[in-house]
Order: structure tokens, then C-alpha cells, then sequence
């Protein structure tokens, strides 16, 4: 940047840092003066300026969230609910932005935590989703992205429901032709 500066005056110049991988990095700022129409400059500050850039790491107090619902006879499908515990384990504070997509949920969308601060969210899995009563496993991710970094991380979720279903391999059973009031029978599996 080029500024105008009057005898006596004071500047401010703020510099910015960035980079695309993390380790230590470090770069010569030079403050070059030209007086009057003077094309010739001369430098009248050079400085190294030094930092260390580095990744934001979280830590989950497991790698994966599972869920498993068994079905019960009367009794109405929960919402089943684990607490996932996120530690910061890098050396500058973060603000996480916490994302689920169903039939997952959780009960926070923004955390920040200080180096070496914890903070426990609640994982939720509607058992009920998508309300067919069909056995199956749901399988997210808990999406995790940084205010102050590009990175994305994330915690791996399943949630397995088992319902009392039959399927068969074939969509017709035939049984051909067959004589009133005798037995046959189909192998179906």
C-alpha cells in the first residue's frame, strides 16, 4: 500500500497472515520512503515477520455415535439421545458450528472452546424415521466446520432400527394349478 504521510503524522499498518498449510512460516516486510517526485526509494524499515499457522484439531470422545432400536409391541418409538464429548486440543481458541442431517439431531449449533476446554453436545436419532417401520441403518455425519478455518471435520453416525418385518425374494407366489382341498406347498425365502 502507498500512503501520503505529512511531517509529524503517525500510520498504522496492520498486516495479515495467511496460509495454506500449517508449520511455521516467516517473510521480510519492507517500508520503502519516496520524498517528493523521487523515483529512487529508500528503505527506512525492513523486519522479518514470523508465525505459526496451525490446523484446529477436535477431539471426540468417540470416534463414532451408534444408536440401536429394538422394537417393542405398545410402546411408542423414542428419540434415542448420546452425549458426544468435543475437547480442543489445539492451541488457539475455535468457534465449531455444528451440523446433523435425519434422523439425526443435535441440541447445539455453535460452541466455542479455548485450548484444552471441553464441552459435551447431545446427539439425538429419531428411531421413527421416516415413519415406515421399516428395518434399516441411517448412516450421517455430525459436520463440524471452523469460524476461523476452512477445514470441515466431522463424527461418523449410525442409527440401526429393527422392526418385526418380513420380505420375501419373489413379489408373486405361484402355485400353479392346483386340486380343490389338497395340500401344496411354496418355498419361499
Amino acid at each position: 500500500d502507498k500512503v501520503l504521510m505529512e511531517p509529524g503524522s503517525v500510520c498504522t499498518f496492520f498486516v495479515r497472515g495467511v496460509s495454506a498449510n500449517a508449520g511455521p512460516v516467516s517473510e521480510e516486510l519492507h517500508c520503502l520512503a519516496a520524498t517528493g517526485q523521487a523515483k529512487p526509494t529508500k528503505p527506512i524499515i525492513q523486519t522479518t515477520v514470523v508465525a505459526t499457522f496451525v490446523d484446529p484439531l477436535i477431539q471426540p470422545s468417540v470416534p463414532e455415535v451408534r444408536f440401536v432400536y429394538v422394537y417393542e409391541e405398545d410402546v411408542p418409538t423414542p428419540t434415542l439421545t448420546e452425549d458426544l464429548k468435543l475437547t480442543n486440543v489445539s492451541a488457539l481458541p475455535l468457534t465449531l458450528s455444528l451440523k446433523a442431517t435425519p434422523p439425526f439431531t443435535v441440541d447445539v449449533g455453535e460452541l466455542f472452546l479455548k485450548p484444552s476446554d471441553s464441552a459435551t453436545v447431545n446427539v439425538a436419532f429419531d428411531a421413527s424415521f421416516p415413519g415406515d417401520r421399516q428395518t434399516r441403518v441411517h448412516e450421517s455425519r455430525l459436520a463440524l466446520s471452523y469460524r476461523e478455518h476452512p477445514q470441515k471435520d466431522g463424527v461418523q453416525l449410525f442409527g440401526e432400527t429393527n422392526f418385526p418385518n418380513v420380505e420375501f425374494d419373489v413379489a408373486k407366489g405361484d402355485f400353479g394349478t392346483v386340486l380343490n382341498d389338497a395340500p401344496k406347498s411354496l418355498t419361499i425365502t
